[in-house]
Formats: C-alpha cells, sequence, structure tokens
C-alpha cells in the first residue's frame, strides 16, 4: 500500500506472491482478517508509522510471517504458522514512539518465534504473545 495512506484492507487473501503478501508503506491502515500464504518473503511488512495489523493469519511464507519496521504500529491478535524465519520479526525503531506488539500466537518453521533485540524491547510493548522462542528474554 503506497500513497497518502489511511486506507482499509479487510478480508483479502494473498498467496504465491514472489515477494511479500502485503507490503505496507504508507502510514495510518488498518489490515483486518486478511490471509497471506506461501508468499516469497513475509506474509505481512509494515514500514512507517501508525499502522494497525489485526486479527490476521500469515502461513507458510518465505520469511517471516509478519515483519515490523517504523514505529506506532499496533500489531494485535495476529496468527503466524510455520514461516521459514519466524512468526514475527521487529526492527528498531530510534525511540520515535512504541509498537504495540500484543496478543499474538507465533509458531515457526524458523528457529524463533518473535526475533528482537534488547534495543527493541526497551523500545516497544510487548504483551500477551503465544510463541515457542524468543531471541531476546524481555519478550513476553
Amino acid at each position: 500500500m503506497l500513497g497518502q495512506g489511511r486506507h482499509r484492507i479487510m478480508d483479502v487473501e494473498t498467496a504465491f506472491n514472489a515477494h511479500d503478501g502485503f507490503e505496507i508503506d504508507s502510514d495510518r491502515n488498518v489490515l483486518k482478517n486478511d490471509t497471506a500464504i506461501q508468499n516469497g518473503s513475509d506474509g505481512f511488512r509494515a514500514h512507517r508509522e501508525r499502522n494497525v495489523v489485526k486479527k490476521n493469519l500469515a502461513g507458510d511464507n518465505g520469511s517471516f510471517g509478519f515483519s515490523v519496521d517504523g514505529h506506532s504500529h499496533r500489531i494485535v491478535r495476529n496468527e503466524a504458522i510455520d514461516n521459514a524465519d519466524g512468526g514475527l520479526r521487529v526492527a528498531p525503531n530510534g525511540g520515535l514512539g512504541p509498537s504495540r506488539i500484543v496478543r499474538n500466537v507465533l509458531s515457526s518453521g524458523g528457529p524463533f518465534g518473535i526475533v528482537a533485540s534488547q534495543q527493541v524491547c526497551e523500545e516497544n510493548v510487548f504483551k500477551r504473545n503465544l510463541f515457542g522462542i524468543a531471541s531476546s528474554p524481555c519478550v513476553q
């Protein structure tokens, strides 16, 4: 998604893309009840700021189920199953505003359910997520 932002994408399925299933490259968008399966890279990738990714399913993608760059996102009640590199990757945001990563179920075909550094844990809010293994002990 490009442009001015403020898009609403609901109940859409994307599959078998060479790259990301859903790539959000604008601000203040909502993705809800969407499915990304068997895409070449991430199922869902959120850039920029203040995007809401809620109640989505990412399965069997070539990299992560969900990948978060930028800041002030809400990543809530999503499910990631059997993605090659892990369920969720969160990049440092430079302290610009915390993203809230809450109540996600993140199983993985990769080594970690959640990939986040200590810096990422300090910059963001992780609550009530279910996952096998996190790359940092501060994730909850």
